[in-house]
C-alpha cells in the first residue's frame, strides 16, 4: 500500500487528536502523520518533510492558514491542501480558490465527510503519481529511441547508406535543415599488456567518448556520436561553415586533453582526424572516410607489418627507390579483395589508403598537389586493379615531382612551414625571434627571406591574417568587439580597431554594419 505524508496544522491539540482518532478508527493507517500548532511551524515543517497532504486550519493566531498556504504552495506546488474551518464564509473560499485549494472541511465535520475528503485526496495523489510514472517511463523510452535513432543516423552516414529522402527526414527531425556537417574519427588502441579483456576495452571507449563530450559542453553546435570497433565518431553540425571550421580548435583541444589523460592513466592511446565539410548529408560519408583514414597513422599490435610497409613506401619516395615503390604497389594490389568485396567498398578502401599516404607525405614536408575532393572523384571512377595500380603510380610520381621541387628550393619549403605555423597560431604572441629559433636562421636573414616570400614584412603579415579572420567574425552579430579582438590575438580592442582601420580603411563597426546590411538585402 502506498504511504502518504500528512501534516495536521491546528492551534488546538484536541482538534489534531480528533483527526488522528478518525484516521485510526477507519483503518486509514497508511499515513505518516506530522503536526504543527501554527502557520509559522507549518511552513517550516512543510519545507522539511515535504508532505503529500496538509489539513490546515484557516483561523490561527499569527500566520493564518491562508497566508501560510500561499508560502507552502510556492515551495510545494503539488502538495494537496484541505482547509479546516468553522467559518463558512465566502472570502475564505475566494482566497482558497485562488490558491488552488483541494477541498474544505467545515467544523464540525462528520466522520463520513472527513473520510470521503481524504479518500478523494488520496485518489488524486495516486492519479498524479501514476501520471508522473507514465511520463518518466515515456521519457525513458523516448530517450532510448532517440539514442537508437542517433546511432542509426550516424551509422547510416558513415556507411554511405543514406538515401536522399531518408537524409531529409533525419535532418528535419533533428532540426538541421540548411546545416553544414563535419565528421571526426578518433582511433583508439590499447596496450596489449594492460588490455586484459574486451569488456575493459569497451568501457574505455565509452569513458573516452564521455570525457570528450564533457570538454564540448560549451560548444553550441549539435553533436552526434557513435562507437564502432576501435573508432569513436563525432558528427558536428553548424549553419555557418566558417563557424564549423572554427569549432575544430575547441574539439581538437578536448580530444587531445582526453587522449593525454587516458594514455597516462589507462594505457589507452588515440589518434584523430577531421574530415571535410559538406552541406549535403548524403555526402558526409566522404568526410568520415577521410577522417578514418587520417586517424589511422598510429597503428598497433597486429598492424605493425602494415605500418612498416607504409613507412617503407614513404622512405622509397624520399629516396626515389623504384624497386621499393614497385614492391609496395604490387603487395597492396594483391591484398585487395575485388572478388569478395563490392567495387564501391574497394573504392572506399583505396581512398582511405591514399589519404593515409598523403597525410604521411605531409608529415615529411611533401604536399600532394591534388585536393582530397579531386582525389575522391578520381577514385570513384576506378573499376579494376589496373586502374587502381595506375592511380597509385601517378600518386607516387607526382609526390616525387613535388619532392624534387622542394629540394631545389629548401628555403621555400621552410617558409611554407613557417607560414603554416603562423596561420595556425596567429592569435598567439608569435615573435620573429621565436620563428628564428624554430628554423635555425638569423632574425635578420629570416626577416629578409620572409618579406621576399610573402611580399610583406613579418608584423604586417600577422596583422593581415588576424584582420582577415576578424572580418569573418564580424559577420556574426552576437560577438562583441572585445570578443573578436581577443579571438584574433589583440587584448586591447582600441588597438585592434586602429590596426583594422589601417588595413581596411574603415572601422570594425563600420565594416560590420556594411556586411550585415548586405546580408539583409540579400535575404530580401
Amino acid at each position: 500500500m502506498n504511504q502518504y505524508k500528512l501534516l495536521l496544522v491546528d492551534d488546538e491539540a484536541i482538534e489534531r487528536d480528533a483527526i488522528k482518532f478518525i484516521l485510526s478508527k477507519f483503518n486509514m493507517d497508511h499515513f505518516e502523520i506530522h503536526e504543527a500548532p501554527n502557520g509559522q511551524e507549518a511552513v517550516s515543517q512543510a519545507a522539511l518533510i515535504k508532505p503529500d497532504i496538509i489539513i490546515m486550519d484557516i483561523q490561527m493566531p499569527g500566520l493564518n492558514g491562508i497566508e501560510s498556504s500561499k508560502i507552502i504552495k510556492k515551495i510545494l506546488p503539488d502538495c494537496k491542501i484541505v482547509f479546516l474551518t468553522a467559518y463558512d464564509q465566502f472570502e475564505y473560499a475566494h482566497e482558497a480558490i485562488k490558491l488552488g485549494v483541494d477541498d474544505f472541511l467545515i467544523k464540525p465535520a462528520s466522520n463520513e465527510r472527513f473520510v470521503d475528503v481524504m479518500m478523494r485526496t488520496v485518489e488524486a495523489i495516486n492519479n498524479q503519481r501514476n501520471l508522473m510514472k507514465q511520463q518518466e517511463e515515456m521519457e525513458s523510452k523516448l530517450e532510448k529511441v532517440t539514442e537508437y535513432l542517433e546511432q542509426e543516423f550516424v551509422s547510416a552516414i558513415i556507411s554511405g547508406n543514406l538515401a536522399k529522402g531518408q537524409a531529409e527526414d533525419y535532418m528535419e527531425f533533428y532540426g538541421l535543415n540548411d546545416h553544414y556537417g563535419m565528421g571526426i574519427a578518433i582511433h583508439l588502441y590499447f596496450d596489449e599488456e594492460e588490455s586484459s579483456s574486451e569488456i575493459r576495452n569497451q568501457m574505455m571507449k565509452k569513458r573516452f567518448l564521455q570525457h570528450v563530450e564533457g570538454g564540448l559542453v560549451t560548444l553550441s553546435s549539435p553533436i552526434f556520436t557513435s562507437i564502432s570497433q576501435n573508432f569513436l565518431y563525432l558528427l558536428v553540425f553548424n549553419k555557418d561553415d566558417v563557424a564549423l571550421m572554427q569549432n575544430q580548435q575547441i574539439i581538437r583541444k578536448a580530444i587531445e586533453k582526453t587522449g593525454d589523460f587516458f594514455s597516462e592513466n589507462y594505457a589507452t592511446y588515440s589518434d584523430f582526424c577531421f574530415g571535410d565539410v559538406f552541406k549535403d548529408p548524403t555526402k558526409l560519408w566522404k568526410s568520415f572516410s577521410k577522417a578514418r583514414a587520417g586517424s589511422n597513422k598510429q597503428i598497433s599490435g597486429d598492424s605493425t607489418v602494415y605500418k612498416e610497409r607504409l613507412n617503407a613506401l614513404i622512405k622509397g619516395i624520399q629516396t626515389k627507390d623504384d624497386s621499393v615503390i614497385a614492391y609496395w604497389i604490387d603487395t597492396y594490389i594483391q591484398s585487395l579483395n575485388l572478388g569478395e568485396e563490392t567495387i564501391e567498398r574497394v573504392r572506399i578502401q583505396v581512398y582511405e589508403q591514399v589519404i593515409l599516404i598523403i597525410n604521411s607525405l605531409k608529415d615529411i614536408g611533401i604536399i600532394y598537389p591534388k585536393s582530397s575532393q579531386l582525389v575522391f572523384g578520381e577514385i570513384m571512377t576506378l573499376e579494376n586493379r589496373a586502374q587502381i595500380r595506375q592511380l597509385l603510380v601517378d600518386l607516387v610520381e607526382q609526390s616525387i615531382d613535388q619532392l624534387k621541387e622542394t629540394e631545389t628550393d629548401k628555403t621555400t619549403a621552410l617558409m611554407n612551414k613557417l607560414i603554416t605555423y603562423i596561420n595556425s597560431h596567429y592569435n598567439e604572441n608569435i615573435t620573429l625571434d621565436q620563428l628564428s629559433d624554430m628554423c635555425g636562421l638569423s632574425t635578420f636573414y629570416l626577416s629578409k627571406v620572409f618579406k621576399k616570400h610573402v611580399d610583406m614584412n613579418f608584423s604586417d603579415y600577422i596583422s593581415f591574417i588576424r584582420i582577415n579572420v576578424a572580418k569573418r567574425l564580424l559577420k556574426n552579430p552576437e560577438m562583441s568587439m572585445k570578443e573578436i579582438s581577443s579571438e584574433v590575438g589583440y587584448q586591447d580592442p582600441n588597438y585592434f580597431a586602429r590596426v583594422f582601420k589601417k588595413i581596411e580603411k574603415v572601422t570594425p563597426t563600420h565594416y560590420r554594419n556594411i556586411q550585415l546590411h548586405l546580408e539583409d538585402k540579400d535575404e530580401k
